[in-house]
Parts: structure tokens; sequence; C-alpha cells
């Protein structure tokens, strides 16, 4: 039966919004839906642990926009860290780095992952540079302070006396950069020592 003019309108008038329902169906429960991380969110509220974990860790790697997925892949790592697997928290830490568009929320993610390699994985040559990266997307005389502590923990004078001397004249609190004098004058007077003490 041929459609008559007004069936056809009739029928324009309900695919209409119909076709817009499905697709806001689609985008709402889709991966790229800013609604992912609440599904994932649900499930560490319920007490599902490793299912959130698994579901953030998937997410990070979805379809997702890139602060999404970083911001799933840095809440996995937090998880991996908090059931103590801090190798995998770094791998998913440095994934959240390497997506994260915002250079404030990147230079807090490349923090935690420096606080990983520092205590964790007691690596305090990596933890400094993390540290030295955050300071970049983020300046601060606290996270210059971090980073020379961990290179003085490491042995590298010279490498900790650089960044204490831009940590003194970062921005950042008064106290921050009081820790950043004393560090430097710490550390120039070992490397005196050192220089005193000759061959």
């Amino acid at each position: 039966m041929p459609a008559t003019p007004a069936r056809r309108y009739l029928l324009g008038a309900v695919a209409v919004p119909l076709t817009v329902g499905v697709l806001g169906l689609v985008g709402a429960l889709g991966p790229w839906s800013p609604l992912a991380l609440d599904r994932a969110n649900a499930r560490y509220t319920a007490g599902d642990v490793v299912g959130a974990e698994v579901a953030y860790a998937a997410l990070a790697e979805g379809w997702s926009t890139p602060s999404t997925r970083a911001e799933a892949a840095t809440r996995a790592g937090l998880l991996a860290l908090a059931r103590n697997d801090p190798r995998e928290a770094a791998e998913r830490l440095r994934r959240a780095v390497d997506l994260h568009p915002d250079a404030d929320r990147r230079s807090a993610v490349r923090v935690q992952l420096a606080g990983v390699y520092r205590d964790q994985l007691v690596d305090p040559v990596r933890a400094a540079e993390e540290y030295e990266r955050a300071a970049l997307d983020a300046d601060g005389a606290a996270t210059l302070v971090e980073a020379a502590a961990c290179w003085e923990r490491a042995g590298r004078l010279g490498q900790a006396v650089d960044a204490w001397m831009r940590a003194v004249n970062a921005p950042g609190d008064d106290a921050a950069r009081a820790e950043a004098e004393a560090g430097l004058m710490r550390a120039e007077r070992a490397m005196g020592a050192v220089v005193d003490a000759g061959p």
C-alpha cells in the first residue's frame, strides 16, 4: 500500500525524535560517554574493588576522550597501588600522564607517579625525573624541592644543587623556598667536602 503524504509526514515526525533518542542512548552507554567513569565508580562504591580496577583499566584503553581515559588510568593505578602492586601502579600512572591533555592535572599525576618511584619502588632517580617533569607542567617550588631531595638521596649532588636553585627562584609558598635554601646550602657543603677530600 503506497504511503500517503500524511503517513510520510507522520513517519518523519516520529523518526526524528526516535533517531535522536537512539543516538543519545548510544552516546550515554558507549565507551566515549562522560558517564563511562560512573559505571566503574559504582563498582568501587559497591565494594567490588577488583571489578572497579578492571573497569578503569579497560576504560583507559578504550575509545573515550583522552581526559576520561587518563582519569580512568589514574584510578586504576591508585587501586593497583592499594593492592600493593607498585609496578602495575607506575605503569598505569605513566599511561595517565601520556593521555592527560590538562597540564595541571598531568603534573598532579606525575607527582603521584614520582611518589610511587620514591616510596614503593625505591628508585630516587626516576622519582626525581618525574618531579622535574611535573615542575615543567605546573611551576612550583614544592615539586622542585621533592626533585632535589630525590637527586640528593641518589647521590647526584650536581643535579640536586640545580634543582634546589630553581626551587629557590620558583613560585610557591615561603616554606618550600626556605626548604630549598636549606637544601642548597647542605648540598653545596657536601660538594665542598668532596672537593676538599681530593683524590
